[in-house]
């Protein structure tokens, strides 16, 4: 399988960082023990609800668990009161109406210690005015 580089820092400062990043799936209990795992919460519609950022979502979960095991990824699966689905793989719920549902999950995943944030937006799931509830 294929290697992919990958460089950052800043070309301003003429400052970089390069790394080499392998393409295959990590093997179980590959992680260096001097390195704690990654935790994402991960932000969106969810399986079994049926629309694109659902699947994609779902899609990401499941990939994220083959080919990097090591990171943690917490579902934060939106839920529609009107339409309601079970989501038995989410790690937790968010009413999407709801603003106190937004700071719940925002306490819970800073008590957590996520690392980042996945958020899957589309206007026709979160609309103009609701968006707002997912800034800062």
């Amino acid at each position: 399988m294929e290697n992919l580089l990958l460089e950052r820092g800043s070309r301003e400062k003429g400052e970089s960082e390069t790394a080499v990043v392998s393409l295959e799936p990590r093997a179980s209990g590959t992680l260096r023990a001097s390195t704690r795992p990654m935790r994402v919460a991960l932000v969106g519609n969810f399986a079994p609800r049926k629309c694109g950022i659902a699947t994609f979502t779902t899609d990401i979960f499941e990939q994220f668990g083959r080919f990097q095991p090591e990171t943690q990824i917490d579902v934060y699966a939106l839920q529609d009161t009107k339409d309601p689905v079970a989501h038995d793989r989410a790690y937790a719920e968010i009413d999407r109406d709801s603003a106190a549902a937004y700071a719940r999950a925002a306490r819970q995943m800073n008590e957590d210690g996520v690392d980042a944030v996945w958020l899957q937006h589309e206007f026709g799931i979160f609309g103009a005015i609701a968006a707002r509830m997912c800034s800062p």
